[in-house]
């Protein structure tokens, strides 16, 4: 009985303060509103227990509409975070948009100067470790009557590389400057008629190999070096890249030039594979 005493001792104490209130407020409706002597004595002794407990419903009151404000601000805060992902994901697609527009744009304006090119587009889906820029593999291939060998550019119509392998859904492209990619080439200031071919110390610098000029080839630093389109295994006059040094060749018969790509090999997204040209042209 006094364990249970003990452990309920402030539930009871509020119940009969509870109920002597009560009964003083009774007594005092009976008494036609006088104060009785009890009555005033009853005032004095649980007047602070009536301002504790006043107290502490206040103290009640003030922490539930703190709680309850924390949890409207919490479910605010969620709600922004949702808006700010939306608006996120908004201005993403719209990036996006933007630069598909800009792409088409550019390819646009290459079919208009080269009415006599198809186009496929793709997209790089894999490139090799270790920064290598000779190779990469798009996500086109058979299924889009691809075919090793095509010619690949960018969007604004630079040479990128040709189509070394194909698979049902994909294919590998070699850049210009693997060692497994040569290109009849022409400079275009001088008509000077030269192969462009990747060389492996070349490779490593992002070069190309422009080989087999005579002796008195008039090339020079900035010139700029096309597709030749002989042998119509490429069409002509795509922009292979620029001039970046001369040198003598090592046999002492004529001499080569390195040529800087004008493609963006490193920052390519999408290419363009040309499926068909205008030999002709």
């Amino acid at each position: 009985m006094l364990q249970f005493l003990g452990k309920h001792k402030g539930k009871l104490l509020l119940i009969v303060a509870v109920t002597a209130t009560l009964i003083m407020l009774l007594i005092s409706l009976l008494s036609g509103g006088r104060a009785s002597p009890l009555t005033s004595v009853w005032n004095f002794v649980f007047s602070p227990v009536r301002n504790g407990l006043n107290s502490v419903v206040h103290w009640m009151g003030t922490q539930y509409d703190k709680e309850y404000d924390y949890q409207r601000l919490l479910e605010e805060n969620e709600t922004l975070r949702s808006r700010v992902a939306d608006m996120e994901a908004e201005i993403r697609d719209g990036a996006k948009a933007l630069e598909e527009n800009d792409r088409l744009r550019n390819l646009m304006g290459l079919s208009e100067r080269r009415r006599d090119l198809t186009f496929e587009t793709a997209m790089i889906v894999e490139r090799p470790t270790g920064g290598w820029q000779s190779t990469f593999k798009i996500d086109k291939g058979e299924n889009k009557n691809l075919s090793v060998g095509l010619c690949v550019v960018s969007e604004e119509g630079f040479f990128v590389g040709v189509i070394g392998e194909i698979g049902p859904n994909w294919a590998s492209v070699n850049t210009l400057i693997d060692t497994d990619v040569e290109i009849g080439a022409i400079v275009y200031r001088t008509n000077e008629l030269g192969v462009a071919a990747g060389q492996f110390n070349a490779m490593l610098d992002g070069l190309l190999r422009l080989g087999f000029l005579p002796a008195n080839a008039e090339i020079r630093t900035g010139d700029v070096v096309l597709t030749s389109g002989v042998n119509s295994i490429y069409p002509a006059d795509l922009v292979l890249g620029v001039v970046e040094g001369i040198y003598p060749e090592d046999s002492g018969v004529g001499i080569y030039a390195t040529v800087r790509p004008r493609a963006d090999l490193a920052s390519l997204s999408h290419v363009f594979v040309i499926t068909s040209f205008d030999v002709e042209n």
